[in-house]
């Protein structure tokens, strides 16, 4: 026996379900990794402000570049408001950090972790260039297009498919 509150609810849990696009399924993992890892730093990292800022700011645009590159919601007003989200928390992390009062021990924090992000910094890009010399230097094969077919089952559909690409 159907109601029509049941039917309401299953409308209601259907649009909820289909609210992220199915290649990124995964996204829902993403942000509560984020959410742990935004709780977790301070807790962690005890030592002082302007280094948990700078760890906080650091995977705040790392999640934010995901999110971007990605692109999980449906909507893209959806996936515009989650980076202005994003980029405001930013905003609201430094101005948090420039009220905080420094000391010779909060420079020496922040020499560190200024040192280790031109580092990574540094890796990454000799890891791009030297991705993107390999890719230079040893080319993909390049494909117009690629039919796979079964050759005794489907070799008829095959054709027609590579007529109408042609054709088109």
């Amino acid at each position: 026996m159907c109601t029509c509150c049941d039917a309401i609810q299953v409308e209601v849990c259907s649009r909820g379900l289909a609210t992220v696009v199915t290649k990124a399924h995964y996204y829902c993992i993403v942000t509560l990794f984020k959410n742990c890892i935004l709780a977790f730093v301070p807790v962690i990292f005890q030592r002082g402000v302007a280094f948990q800022s700078c760890l906080l700011g650091f995977s705040i645009v790392l999640f934010m570049m995901h999110q971007q590159q990605v692109q999980p919601w449906k909507s893209n007003i959806a996936n515009q408001l989650d980076g202005i989200c994003s980029a405001a928390l930013l905003s609201l992390l430094l101005c948090g950090t420039l009220a905080t009062p420094t000391n010779l021990s909060i420079v020496k924090d922040l020499q560190i972790a200024g040192t280790a992000v031109v580092c990574l910094l540094g890796v990454f890009l000799i890891g791009g260039l030297g991705y993107s010399l390999y890719r230079l230097c040893v080319p993909g094969k390049h494909y117009k297009w690629f039919i796979c077919h079964h050759k005794a089952d489907a070799s008829a559909q095959a054709r027609l498919l590579k007529m109408l690409l042609q054709a088109g």
